[in-house]
């Protein structure tokens, strides 16, 4: 075999290993990935994925937004039917999402999110929010059913989806030495390829601005604060005119200056844009929010408008009354309030304020008969002001939640096993059936496995502790043997011996013969 014929088989060998490894990748993702079937290469779908063909959807599955209306507001009772996907916009359409350890995460969800309009995400921890927005970035495929993004669906025209997405995760992902104006240069281009260098720089100076960056875009991540990282995390989302928008708790952890700015881009980036976002701030999801998804354990709880939320769930009003330093006698003001709406009640007397709820629904005239009182005993009462507010949405999140709870403790809790947990796709919208059983007990060989796993990691955790001890034991056996190869090729150093003369005098034995 030629020095030739070697190179010209080391690319041959580099495609050959290219191409497996590509194979093997799309047909075992792990954990993070779409995964493909084995003949996926000699498919129509996947090139037409691959180039941004998209595929023709039917026309019988478009719904427009007047349509879904009337279900602003209903809770998981009447999730009867699956919602078709719209054309532009989310839809989820019966996605459930089941763990490799038999967890349910996501359970036959199907609402949609609009275009034009900001869409929070509720619901307590370990709910399915980052669930849910993990498999609308494309990060974890869902179990069954489909997702629909701007009318071309996940599982075949993926490629063609991720150009238009943007995602903020809930921890930031930056580069600790790239600057902020780097970052946003390497989204950008990573988004959009086509673009020219000119354009791209326009675009991030833009993008640095609107979110109050550009004095700091020569900075390292690494020196920045957590609300500026934050901010950056959200212009990444933002860059190369990512029409759907993903953003997981965007507000978390930063100071409330920052998230009034962050509050800012989002009101102003709604046009033309589909934003997503979940967070634990009822104040922020009820000031932001067009629509708002509440979950609870992986289930559709309830969806609807803030506004509908409130009407539907109200819980009656709160009037507060703030007390003068001289304050005494709060008989006197409870009487004065009662005789103006006979169902109120006192329900908080603290040193600075009186509290008082008002329940149900009351005539707007006892309103005004209590403020023109109120007016003219403010002094008499030693009160200095009073104020009235309407159910808050974290009222109504707890209230939902409470309910869920009541109603959960009623049932029976049942595990599921893996392998009864099957889908049943026979019609078109791709409707699932859950078979729940009781988990099986654990084989002997599964808790072998387990022992093994954890004793891997465990090795694993010690070596990377004790990393110099680890190299000095893997190292210098290595370095001593080495040596001592070494030595025994040493050659000995060379004499000049003289020459032996042959006789028969050299041997014990007197007979000897020679042969020429």
């Amino acid at each position: 075999m030629s020095f030739l014929w070697i190179c010209g088989m080391i690319p041959i060998d580099s495609l050959m290993y290219f191409a497996f490894g590509w194979y093997i990748g799309n047909i075992m993702p792990g954990p993070v990935g779409q995964k493909r079937p084995w003949n996926f290469p000699i498919t129509i779908t996947y090139w037409k994925q691959l180039f941004g063909a998209q595929c023709k959807q039917s026309e019988n599955l478009v719904r427009s937004k007047e349509q879904d209306k009337h279900n602003e507001g209903y809770t998981h009772q009447r999730q009867n039917t699956c919602l078709p996907f719209i054309e532009d916009g989310v839809s989820l359409v019966s996605i459930s999402k089941l763990y490799s350890n038999n967890l349910i995460a996501v359970k036959d969800l199907s609402f949609n999110f609009y275009n034009n309009e900001i869409t929070s995400i509720l619901g307590s921890n370990g709910a399915g929010k980052t669930t849910i927005l993990s498999m609308l970035s494309s990060l974890y495929l869902p179990t069954s059913g489909k997702i629909f993004v701007n009318g071309r669906d996940m599982q075949t025209e993926l490629m063609a989806i991720r150009k238009e997405i943007g995602v903020c995760p809930q921890y930031d992902v930056l580069f600790d030495y790239l600057t902020v104006k780097e970052h946003l240069m390497l989204f950008g281009a990573l988004k959009i390829p086509s673009w020219t260098k000119n354009k791209l720089e326009r675009e991030v100076e833009e993008a640095l601005q609107e979110v109050g960056l550009l004095e700091h875009q020569k900075k390292l991540t690494c020196s920045l604060s957590g609300g500026m990282k934050r901010r950056l995390s959200v212009a990444t989302a933002f860059i190369a005119d990512a029409k759907t928008v993903i953003l997981d708790e965007p507000t978390s952890g930063v100071d409330p200056c920052s998230q009034r700015f962050i509050w800012n881009i989002l009101q102003k980036h709604r046009k033309d844009r589909t934003i997503i976002f979940t967070t634990h701030d009822m104040d922020e999801a009820d000031y932001l929010s067009d629509r708002i998804v509440i979950i609870q354990q992986g289930r559709l709880k309830c969806y609807g408008s803030p506004s509908s939320f409130k009407e539907k769930y109200t819980q009656g009003y709160e009037l507060i009354l703030t007390k003068q330093a001289h304050f005494t006698n709060a008989t006197q003001v409870t009487s004065l309030v009662q005789d103006c709406i006979p169902t109120v009640f006192l329900r908080e007397n603290s040193s600075t304020q009186l509290v008082y709820e008002i329940p149900g629904k009351v005539d707007v005239m006892m309103f005004q008969n209590l403020f023109l009182k109120l007016d003219k005993n403010l002094h008499a009462l030693h009160i200095s002001g009073y104020g009235i507010t309407n159910t808050t949405m974290e009222q109504v999140f707890l209230q939902l939640l409470q309910d869920g709870k009541r109603t959960l403790t009623q049932q029976t809790v049942l595990d599921v096993d893996i392998a009864d947990y099957k889908s049943n796709n026979s019609n078109e919208n791709n409707n699932c059936n859950y078979t729940v059983k009781s988990k099986k007990n654990m084989q002997r060989i599964q808790l072998y496995l387990l022992q093994i796993s954890a004793s891997l990691i465990y090795n694993f955790h010690h070596t990377r502790r004790d990393w110099k001890g680890s190299l000095a034991n893997l190292v210098l056996p290595i370095l001593f043997v080495t040596m001592a190869m070494g030595m025994f090729n040493l050659k000995p150093l060379s004499f000049d011996h003289p020459p032996l003369k042959l006789s028969s005098d050299l041997y014990s034995n007197e007979q000897a013969l020679f042969f020429r």
